[in-house]
């Protein structure tokens, strides 16, 4: 992920918005997620959120969106 160089690139206070489909921990659902990280690869909720704090950002919030499954909303800050 470039999540580093988007947090070097944005101002402070900046927010990062990040909508993807997202496994479960052990990484076998839900299913369309499933189906997408076997053509493309995703990332658990964790696996997400230790990249962007990894990357420097904070304040990190998840909003799970179930009108559109196996889908959620991350945002931070820089």
């Amino acid at each position: 992920m470039k999540l580093e160089k988007a947090y070097r690139s944005m101002r402070p206070g900046g927010l990062l918005i990040i909508q993807d489909f997202v496994m479960n921990a052990e990484k076998t659902g839900p299913l369309i997620a499933a189906v997408f990280n076997v053509m493309v690869g995703a990332f658990s909720v964790t696996e997400l959120a230790d990249r962007i704090e990894a990357a420097g950002f904070s304040g990190l919030e998840v909003r799970p969106m179930p009108q559109y499954a196996g889908t959620a909303v991350l945002t931070a800050a820089k």
